[in-house]
C-alpha cells in the first residue's frame, strides 16, 4: 500500500511531530536492544549486533559507544546479571512464544 507521499515529505512531516529523524529512532531502539542483550544473554558481541540489523561490526562498536560512552564489552562487564551469565539461549528451539523457548546451562561459565 502506497501513501503517495515523498520519502522527503514524510520524513519532515515525521521530524515536525516527534521532533526527531525516524532513523534515529530506529538506531535508538537497535542500541537499546543491544544493550539488553549485553546485560542478558551469553551471545557474542558479534552476535548480537547482527540481530540488532547491524552488518558492519565497527559501525556496531563505533554506535554504541557514541550512544553509551563504553564499548559493548566494557558495557557487559560493568551491567551484565551475574545470575544469567550460565544460562545459554537455545535457538534451535522453533518456538513461536518466548515462554516456550530452551534454556541450557553453560558449561563455559566459571564463577
Amino acid at each position: 500500500m502506497h501513501c503517495k507521499i515523498s520519502h522527503e515529505h514524510l520524513t519532515r512531516m515525521f521530524v515536525r511531530s516527534v521532533g526527531v529523524p525516524l532513523r534515529q529512532i530506529i538506531i535508538q531502539l537497535r542500541l537499546e536492544r543491544a544493550a539488553y542483550l549485553l546485560r542478558h544473554s551469553t551471545l557474542t558481541v558479534k552476535e548480537i549486533a547482527a540481530q540488532c540489523g547491524y552488518t558492519e561490526n565497527h559501525y556496531f562498536s563505533k554506535a554504541f559507544a557514541a550512544s553509551f560512552g563504553m564499548t559493548a564489552i566494557a558495557y557487559r562487564k560493568k551491567f551484565a546479571d551475574p545470575l544469567v551469565q550460565h544460562v545459554v539461549y537455545d535457538g534451535t528451539a522453533n518456538e513461536n512464544y518466548p515462554i516456550n523457548t530452551y534454556i541450557h546451562l553453560n558449561p563455559l561459565y566459571r564463577s
